[in-house]
């Protein structure tokens, strides 16, 4: 069943898309369900942040909650970097922040190293505020040096 999901997503179709979406909302198989997601991935190739998004607020599996962020970094596209500072804001589940923060390691936007210097001011996890200093570090840009130092600076 997995593998008819992938078929599918090679589709890339509009009629994939309405599959992979109702299998990754309405799926009882919380393996089918982030199968489903990875392939709608595939589907849209960072057309539609918003349909994997409401996929990742409104699933009841964690497993399809981390496919979505990860779907949604793989995009790797302001959008993409844009949603994952929005739920760095506002997920309750430190789990989940920590997967958005190593989801941003491997961008070189700056918007993401606004995003991971506000983890890093405002989380209340330690786990999740190391994820970010560490994250910072891999993408290296200036910017991200500069956010570093001040992390350094502060008392």
């Amino acid at each position: 069943r997995e593998a008819a999901l992938y078929a599918i997503g090679e589709m890339k179709s509009k009629d994939a898309r309405e599959i992979l979406i109702k299998v990754a909302t309405d799926n009882k198989d919380e393996k089918l369900a982030k199968t489903a997601v990875y392939s709608l991935a595939n589907v849209l190739r960072g057309n539609d942040t918003n349909v994997i998004l409401e996929i990742l607020q409104t699933s009841k599996f964690d497993a399809v909650k981390k496919a979505a962020l990860y779907a949604i970094a793989e995009q790797n596209n302001d959008a993409g970097i844009r949603v994952i500072a929005k739920i760095l804001k506002q997920e309750k589940d430190a789990g989940l922040r920590k997967i958005a923060v190593r989801s941003l390691a491997n961008s070189k936007d700056d918007e993401a190293v606004d995003a991971l210097l506000y983890v890093v001011e405002h989380d209340d996890n330690v786990e999740v505020r190391k994820s970010a200093v560490m994250a910072l570090g891999e993408i290296g840009t200036p910017k991200a040096q500069e956010a570093l130092v001040k992390i350094l600076e502060k008392k």
